[in-house]
């Protein structure tokens, strides 16, 4: 039990992380190379690898100034023109605007979850950064609910998770991914992506082998 706790404690940080790298890039984050460096330590003890990856993207990163990365960010996620590497769910699932029925589905695995989504949020449902941290809230919870005992809903945000890794974030997110890194002029976002598609797989890989002990 308390491996399973340690690694799901592990994925839960990771997923928090992940969607810290894909809001647009801050120079105080940027500058603190203990986020790097965690990203390293989470990625090498989940994936059982030794990559160098704090000292990649410190390398990268500080080849630019704040405002390249931001011009990059913006020209790769959000326009003016053309959105290289949509953060949108909804036009990975054949629709061809915004709020349809991915984002309808979305917004029902939060209210599943107990969740409902705030309005006043500048951004709808199905954005890549809220559902990253749809993820940790709940391998976060499932491993509150372990710690005080309650295995019924340990078990049943361990279900919800899954389903929506396996039915709705993994079919998209790599995708995206994938055109970060066919799009970048950056190799600091390049590396970046490569990783968390990397990661990724691998996630999917561990998650299926880990077996529930509740």
């Amino acid at each position: 039990m308390n491996d399973f706790i340690s690694f799901e404690s592990k994925r839960a940080e990771m997923f928090k992380l992940l969607s810290v790298f894909l809001c647009e890039p801050e120079e105080d984050v940027l500058s603190d190379g203990e986020l790097f460096a965690s990203f390293e330590r989470l990625y090498n003890q989940i994936t059982a690898s030794e990559e160098a990856i704090a000292d990649q993207l410190m390398k990268e990163s500080g080849k630019y100034s704040i405002i390249e990365l931001k011009v990059e960010y913006t020209r790769l996620f959000i326009g003016p023109f053309k959105t290289l590497a949509s953060p949108y769910s909804s036009l990975y699932f054949g629709e061809k605007t915004l709020m349809g029925d991915a984002t309808v589905r979305v917004k029902e695995f939060y209210g599943e979850a107990g969740l409902e989504f705030d309005k006043s949020v500048n951004e709808t449902p199905d954005h890549a950064v809220i559902e990253t941290e749809f993820l940790y809230y709940l391998i976060n919870n499932e491993i509150e609910a372990l710690q005080n005992n309650n295995y019924d809903l340990a078990k049943d945000l361990n279900a919800k998770q899954s389903e929506f890794l396996k039915t709705h974030y993994l079919p998209w997110i790599p995708k995206m991914c994938g055109l970060v890194v066919e799009n970048t002029k950056i190799e600091y976002f390049k590396i970046l992506f490569n990783y968390f598609i990397s990661y990724l797989e691998k996630d999917k890989e561990y998650h299926k082998q880990i077996p529930l002990c509740f």
